[in-house]
């Protein structure tokens, strides 16, 4: 067994181990409100008052599901949410009362196997306070959609827009709502203006302000078996104006605090945008709860970064959205993703960039492992999806621009090193083996399944650069670096 002593390109590293999103080709002519199930399968698009839930399939792509859901009493305004197990769909309605007062509530649909169908009875509560057309504009559900939560963040009894909050169980073949009512503490404070469900039903998490509307905060409560008990509660780390969204994993153990805009408070109020969106990750060990890495920042003051936010299930990959950003055209929009590494984020991916116009990420959903999104793409009024090949482990820390020592098992030595791309690998057992070489870029440029034999020989025809050649034998990769001179 031989120790190599490799200079390794870190940019090369994440590219080529964690891969690189791909885009399946598989637009849909929609726009609208989405969601995705948990495990990327089957897409909810709401566009008024039709929902219509999409299934994915590898030769195809999208296809229509056998019917689409639709209801009258909601409108292009309304809520949606499918649940993760993507069987149920909950819908913001809207109706008149006995004495002509517009009222909101809600709607729950369940696939029985043909068709969409009711569950339960309609969900409304008290419609006779102020601002109870908010009910239902934030719901979040378990993945076996028999446990809801349900915001209302502009509801109140006394004091103005301080926001409530319901929960409901299903039993007994109905809708059980669950005491005490979740209500503000502020005025103002919009509690209950963004909502989330882990997917067990065990944890729910409620956005909510502060009296002066600057600070945000996030309360997280654990289900006990026979109420809500508070498990932990965070906030902003900067007092703003400004709209703030919550992001909550379907692990109950990560969320996410954005803010695409803010401005610092002033007595007279404050132009938008003056300071640029900002994403905070927390997380939650089952005792406390701590910020999860450095807060990232958008680069400018205008790309409404944090717009839209999403997060995998186990809280180590976040795909970030700044749709009004100018770096590819006006209004072009672009869309990050990181993968929790090295106890950082880092970038995974390329930036995913529109162009003029395209606010590419005003909608954008992630399935529960990280690996699929679907986007809103406005220069072709569409849909997007695309994939992330699964990657491996994290690149080693401290390997820029440092001699890193690898210990490798299945193969000896490269020769010559440089070469002009015809060069031997030593091999320690006689053995086929597959052969891969990538360029700086992650692209895979060469491959070739070479017999049994102790000595592989490569003809590689390229231009002049450094490349990375991967051998694979009996399921055992190992990678190394070698330099092109070119003929």
């Amino acid at each position: 067994m031989k120790r190599f002593y490799l200079s390794i390109s870190y940019l090369f590293l994440s590219v080529l181990l964690f891969g690189q999103w791909r885009d399946t080709g598989a637009d849909l002519m929609l726009q609208g409100l989405v969601n995705l199930s948990a495990d990327g399968q089957t897409l909810a698009v709401k566009e008024n008052q039709v929902v219509s839930i999409y299934h994915w399939t590898n030769t195809a792509g999208w296809i229509l599901g056998a019917e689409r859901l639709i209801d009258p009493t909601t409108t292009d305004l309304s809520s949606m949410v499918l649940s993760p197990d993507g069987q149920t769909v909950a819908l913001q309605c809207f109706r008149t009362d006995s004495l002509g007062r517009p009222t909101a509530y809600v709607k729950i649909y369940s696939w029985d196997g043909q068709h969409w169908q009711q569950k339960g009875s309609d969900i409304q509560e008290n419609s006779h306070f102020d601002g109870s057309l908010s009910f239902g504009s934030a719901i979040a559900m378990s993945a076996d959609g028999e446990s809801l939560v349900i915001g209302a963040g502009l509801q109140y009894q006394f004091y103005e827009a301080v926001g409530m909050v319901y929960s409901y169980h299903w039993k007994n073949n109905d809708w059980q709502l669950v005491q005490p009512v979740f209500e503000g503490a502020y005025y103002g404070g919009q509690y209950g203006r963004s909502v989330g469900m882990s997917a067990d039903g065990q944890y729910l998490a409620i956005l909510g302000g502060y009296f002066n509307r600057h600070t945000k905060y996030v309360d997280v409560f654990r289900w006990s078996g026979l109420y809500w008990e508070p498990a932990y509660s965070t906030s902003s780390r900067y007092s703003l104006v400004g709209s703030m969204s919550l992001t909550f994993a379907a692990s109950g153990t990560h969320l996410i605090m954005a803010q695409p805009e803010g401005a610092t408070p002033t007595s007279y109020g404050s132009p938008r945008g003056i300071y640029p969106g900002r994403v905070d990750v927390y997380q939650f060990d089952g005792n406390q709860v701590e910020i999860k890495g450095e807060q990232i920042k958008g680069p400018e003051s205008t790309s409404l970064l944090g717009k839209r936010t999403a997060i995998s299930a186990d809280g180590n990959i976040i795909v970030i959205a700044a749709p009004e950003s100018d770096t590819a055209g006006r209004h072009s929009g672009y869309i990050n993703s990181y993968v929790w590494c090295n106890e950082q984020w880092e970038e995974n991916a390329a930036i995913i960039k529109g162009t003029a116009n395209s606010k590419i990420g005003e909608t954008l959903v992630l399935s529960a492992d990280g690996r699929r999104m679907v986007f809103s793409d406005k220069s072709c009024n569409c849909l997007k999806t695309y994939d992330l090949p699964t990657w491996s482990n994290c690149p080693p820390q401290n390997i820029d621009d440092q001699e890193e020592t690898v210990e490798f098992k299945i193969s000896k030595r490269l020769y010559p090193n440089p070469n002009q791309g015809h060069f031997y690998i030593q091999m320690a057992k006689e053995q086929a083996a597959t052969i891969r070489i990538y360029n700086m870029t992650g692209q895979l440029v060469y491959e070739k399944a070479s017999p049994e034999s102790s000595l592989h020989e490569v003809d590689f025809q390229a231009d002049t650069g450094v490349y990375f050649v991967e051998i694979e034998q009996n399921g055992e990769k190992e990678r190394f670096k070698f330099i092109h001179h070119g003929k």
